[in-house]
């Protein structure tokens, strides 16, 4: 999704506030499609909420660091952030 929000203008705030609903979303879904289809265990499920504290506060801290940067920086580091994943599925093969 990174692409398109970065091609409709979302930066920094934006960009990292719509990539995280989104990403939300699709996790709350799933959650719901794996424990109605019994193949999630409850200890997982469990061990999920226990880091969620957790990535709050990295979420805050993140936020400062980005609310720093220059929007071209921003730009640019999702962009290598992407390239850097592409050239690794290509080399790895999956």
């Amino acid at each position: 999704m990174a692409p398109l929000f970065l091609a409709y203008g979302l930066v920094k705030g934006a960009y990292i506030g719509t990539e995280a609903l989104s990403t939300v979303v699709m996790h709350v879904t799933k959650l719901v499609a794996y424990r109605g289809a019994e193949v999630l265990p409850m200890k997982s499920v469990v061990t999920g909420l226990a880091i969620g504290p957790f990535m709050i506060i990295g979420s805050r801290i993140g936020k400062r660091a980005i609310d720093r940067l220059p929007e071209q920086v921003f730009v640019l580091l999702i962009e290598l952030t992407i390239t850097a994943a592409g050239l690794l599925f290509l080399i790895r093969g999956r």
